[in-house]
C-alpha cells in the first residue's frame, strides 16, 4: 500500500516538475503583445495635397509600464511627422514643389523577449523625382533595471567599456571584411570607398538593431556605399565582440 501511495506521490511529483519547467520555459521567451497602428494622411488635405503620408508602427497592447513606455516612444515618432514635419513640409514652397511627395514609413519587430524589443524603420520618401529608402532602429530594455528605456549599444550587447570604444572596433572589422570584396571584378562597391568615407556614413553606435537571440545586427545605408540598393547587415554575437575587444 506504501508502494503504490509512494509511485504515485512520485508521478505526481513528476507531473508538477514538468508544468514548472514548461512555465519557466515560456516565462523565458516571453513576448509583449504587439499590434499595428497602420494608416494615411494627405498634407494639407486629400483634395490638394503635395504629401502623402503611410506608415505602419508597432502597438503594445500590454497595460504595464514597459508597454506603456514603449507606446509612447512610437507615438512621440509618428506624431512629430504627421504633426510637425509633414505639415511644415507642405506649406514651404521649396519643400512642396509640385506636389506628389510620398513618404512611406514602416516598422518591423526585430526583436521580442524578456530581455529586449528592438524595431527597424523602412522609410522610403521621393526627393527630386526619385526615392530616398534610409533605415533607422530602436532597443528598448524589457526587464532589468532599464526597463522601458532605450539602450546603447553597450547596453545591449554588454561587453566592452563603451559603446564607443565597440563602434570603434566594429568600423574597423567590417572596412577588413569591406576592402577584399572591392577588389574583386563584379563589385559593386564605390571604387572610391575608403575606411574614412565608410567612416562618414556609417555610425555603429547607431546603425544596428537586436535580432530576436539578441546579437547586435549592423546595418549599412542603401545606396550609400554601393551601386545598388542593397542593405548590407553584419551581425556580431556578444561573443564575437568580446573576442575584438581582445585582439
Amino acid at each position: 500500500m506504501m508502494c503504490m501511495r509512494g509511485r504515485k506521490c512520485r508521478r505526481r511529483f513528476a507531473g508538477l516538475m514538468l508544468c514548472l519547467a514548461l512555465l519557466l520555459s515560456l516565462s523565458a521567451h516571453a513576448e509583449l503583445p504587439v499590434t499595428w497602428t497602420e494608416g494615411e494622411e494627405w498634407f494639407p488635405d486629400k483634395q490638394a495635397w503635395t504629401y502623402h503620408y503611410q506608415y505602419r508602427y508597432p502597438a503594445l497592447t500590454g497595460e504595464d509600464t514597459v508597454s506603456e513606455a514603449i507606446n509612447h516612444y512610437f507615438d512621440l515618432a509618428r506624431n512629430e511627422m504627421a504633426n510637425l514635419v509633414l505639415p511644415m513640409y507642405a506649406a514651404d514652397p521649396i519643400m512642396a514643389g509640385q506636389g506628389g511627395n510620398k513618404v512611406s514609413e514602416q516598422w518591423t519587430v526585430t526583436c521580442n523577449s524578456d530581455e529586449l524589443f528592438s524595431a527597424l524603420l523602412h522609410r522610403t520618401q521621393t526627393v527630386e523625382g526619385g526615392e530616398l529608402h534610409t533605415i533607422s532602429s530602436v532597443v528598448f530594455a524589457t526587464s532589468g533595471e532599464y526597463a522601458g528605456d532605450t539602450l546603447t549599444l553597450r547596453g545591449v550587447v554588454r561587453v566592452g567599456d563603451s559603446s564607443q570604444q565597440l563602434a570603434e572596433l566594429v568600423l574597423n572589422d567590417i572596412w577588413r571584411q569591406i576592402e577584399p570584396q572591392m577588389r574583386q571584378p563584379d563589385s559593386l562597391w564605390l571604387t572610391e570607398l575608403s575606411r574614412d568615407s565608410l567612416a562618414e556614413g556609417f555610425f555603429p553606435e547607431e546603425h544596428f538593431y537586436a535580432n530576436q537571440h539578441g546579437d547586435a545586427v549592423f546595418y549599412l545605408q542603401p545606396g550609400v556605399f554601393r551601386r545598388d540598393q542593397e542593405i548590407v547587415e553584419y551581425v556580431y554575437t556578444p561573443q564575437q565582440l568580446e573576442r575584438l575587444l581582445t585582439q
